[in-house]
């Protein structure tokens, strides 16, 4: 009954609009007729329709996780229910499945600004500010939260992701747990809880945190499957881990984090070409670019010997993440390789300058530098050769027969973390 009256106050407004613009129309008000009556009616009516019909298909987009079409399809509403708090919050949670977190601030922002005691969605609000490590904008969304409705599901799942941000993983486990409480068949405190224990190294508990979420949303809880895979691939279970990231991609394959991961595992047992092919579908399907698949990305190809492919991608990188010392040391190992001997020393010496505990390293390489000028260029075949050779690790940096690589991945690239816990 309410979307009717809009409709017919819309169907009104737009004869009005036309009355005044059209000269053949007299400008004095006319009494309508029953035939004109039912004829707005008609109009509204098909007005609330294709409303709710545009609303019900950007709803099945994101439920599929077709994040960008939904967007398309909250585009086409009228400007009034664009600027509404349940359109703000639908393109909030399509930018968060997006990865582009800052929009997602943004709508979720302004959702709050037109509903000041918005409760529902604000439990994606607050996983999004976890990512953006927003702990002081976190804080007070819990509290008001709390002001608001003390029992709401998203109340607790707020203050678990404050505590989680906080490191206190204790307490953010029983705000999860109390979350469940008060909604038992929710499956995302479960999710929650176990991307919390994992991060605590329990991977049995975080088995069965995500196995009870599972059970309760198995269609598309691609989160949990995504955790599980993370679960078996920390403890070397390589094949296991593939099943369940190939599981999550099934499920979403739109996130260039998963795809991130399946690339990962085959980077872990040495098979390199088909994870390039995985870190370069993520880079494609990503929104923005997302730095960890990037250097990623760029790290095998290195690898592989593709030195300038992997330049061009660490070049690009250093826009990015100008302070990143990954990215800046890996670029003065390629400029090294492509005897552009300026280059590599001034990405070594940016290199000591974000990490100075790496500077014995670095002046070795620097050394070699000096030698390497004056002799032939490194075959591609040697650097796949010293993938393969004996290694170890020295101040957390990863020297191979003498030679420092970078550093492991998952020790250095918080964006996968960060997205287990999404």
């Amino acid at each position: 009954g309410r979307l009717l009256k809009v409709g017919l106050r819309e169907t009104k407004r737009a004869k009005s609009n036309s009355n005044m613009t059209d000269p053949d129309h007299p400008c004095t008000p006319i009494l309508s007729s029953a035939p004109n009556h039912q004829a707005d009616k008609i109009h509204a009516i098909h007005w609330v329709l294709d409303l709710l019909r545009t609303f019900a298909s950007a709803q099945l987009a994101l439920s599929r996780f077709n994040s960008q079409h939904a967007l398309d399809l909250l585009a086409l509403l009228p400007s009034d229910q664009q600027r509404s708090w349940r359109v703000y919050c639908l393109i909030g949670k399509a930018r968060f499945e997006m990865l582009d977190y800052k929009a997602a601030e943004i709508a979720f922002r302004k959702a709050r600004e037109s509903f000041p005691h918005l409760v529902k969605h604000m439990d994606i609000y607050s996983t999004l500010l976890w990512h953006l490590r927003k702990t002081t904008t976190l804080s007070y969304l819990s509290q008001e939260l709390q002001l608001i409705d003390g029992e709401a599901l998203e109340t607790w799942i707020a203050t678990g992701n404050l505590f989680s941000r906080l490191s206190d993983h204790g307490n953010a486990l029983k705000c999860f747990q109390r979350a469940t409480q008060l909604r038992k068949g929710c499956s995302y405190w479960y999710t929650l809880s176990g991307h919390e224990s994992l991060m605590l190294a329990e991977y049995a508990r975080s088995l069965v945190f995500f196995r009870n979420s599972i059970r309760r949303n198995s269609r598309a809880n691609y989160n949990a499957f995504f955790g599980r895979g993370e679960c078996f691939f920390k403890q070397d279970c390589f094949r296991l881990a593939l099943f369940f990231f190939n599981h999550a991609h099934e499920i979403n394959p739109y996130n260039p984090l998963i795809l991130a991961a399946v690339a990962k595992v085959y980077q872990a047992v040495g098979d390199l070409n088909p994870a390039l092919h995985f870190f370069s579908q993520a880079v494609n399907v990503a929104h923005s670019s997302v730095a960890s698949v990037c250097f990623s990305r760029a790290k095998i190809l290195f690898e592989l010997g593709e030195f300038e492919e992997s330049k061009t991608e660490l070049e690009k990188l250093v826009d990015m993440v100008p302070t990143e010392f990954n990215v800046r040391f890996l670029l003065g190992k390629i400029y090294m390789q492509l005897r552009q001997k300026n280059l590599a020393i001034q990405q070594l010496t940016f290199s000591i300058e974000l990490d100075p505990k790496a500077i014995h390293v670095i002046k070795k390489l620097l050394e070699q530098l000096h030698h390497l000028h004056h002799q032939q260029p490194v075959s591609s075949s040697s650097t796949a050769a010293a993938s393969s050779s004996d290694c170890t690790d020295v101040n957390g940096l990863i020297v191979i027969d003498g030679r420092l690589l970078i550093p492991d991945t998952d020790n250095l690239c918080r964006d996968l973390m960060d997205a287990a816990h999404s």
